[in-house]
């Protein structure tokens, strides 16, 4: 009897712990239509949902515009600054070679933010502030 219950004890605690696995993941990756541009050089513009697609994958992002017919194709990374625990966002050209700077990035349910304004760069391993005199803020929603 005793061994029927820790064996049913051990197999709940298998599935739970696998339903948790699954539940982690990087709220980043999927597909992202850009829908506000706000402050920097060119002012504010709102796009329509299709106009310029963001893709993410693990690694990687690819942007559609679709105003201009291009497409865009750069590498990204996260980092998450410690005393702030804010993350920013960072992407290069994938044939580019370029000192990264990275933007802070926000996701609230199914709409992200990366602010421009909002700057750091690696040295040392270290986030360091950089002062932009423009920035823009961009606001993209997540396709369900």
């Amino acid at each position: 009897m005793n061994t029927k219950i820790l064996a049913l004890f051990f197999v709940l605690i298998c599935l739970t712990s696998c339903e948790r696995d699954k539940e982690i993941t990087n709220p980043i990756i999927g597909t992202w239509h850009l829908t506000q541009r706000t402050g920097g050089l060119l002012g504010s513009q709102n796009y329509n949902p299709g106009d310029i697609i963001y893709t993410f994958d693990e690694e990687n992002l690819v942007i559609q515009d679709n105003l201009l017919d291009k497409e865009y194709e750069y590498q990204y990374s996260i980092v998450i600054e410690e005393q702030t625990h804010s993350i920013f966002f960072s992407y290069q050209d994938i044939n580019v070679s370029t000192n990264h700077l990275l933007f802070k990035l926000e996701i609230d349910d199914d709409i992200m933010t990366i602010n421009s304004g909002v700057v750091r760069t690696l040295v040392d391993n270290e986030l360091v502030p950089i002062l932009l005199s423009d920035g823009s803020l961009i606001s993209l929603e997540k396709e369900l």
